[in-house]
């Protein structure tokens, strides 16, 4: 009844192309899983070194905001602030007479005054 031949019953060479159809199938998956498994370390690494390094912004850190930053500054006599950004552990202030003045952010200190050349 049944006229499928048995598989010690096949030529040689069909055997041949089984086993290697198999191991290909194999060699396939085991690839793609692996691909998978890196791409799922490397996002939840990202994602981790984001969380670690998250916002170390002055509203992330509990700090005042730029506007009560800005209305803290002890600026030098005719400075007029233009505009503020805070990098690192300093403050960085642009003032409208062309001048950037680098300020300590703990103690407010001037640390440099740089004179800029107006646009042209």
């Amino acid at each position: 009844m049944d006229d499928a031949p048995q598989p010690a019953d096949l030529p040689a060479n069909i055997r041949f192309l089984r086993v290697l159809v198999t191991a290909l199938a194999v060699t396939m998956i085991a690839g793609l899983l692996t691909i998978v498994g890196l791409l799922v370390m490397r996002f939840s690494a990202d994602t981790e070194k984001s969380a670690a390094s998250a916002p170390t912004g002055p509203a992330a850190a509990g700090l005042p905001g730029l506007a009560e930053l800005a209305a803290g500054l002890d600026l030098p006599a005719g400075a007029a602030l233009r505009s503020i950004s805070v990098v690192d552990d300093l403050v960085i202030v642009v003032t409208e007479d062309a001048r950037l003045l680098v300020l300590d952010r703990t103690t407010g200190a001037l640390r440099q005054n740089v004179a800029l050349d107006p646009a042209q």
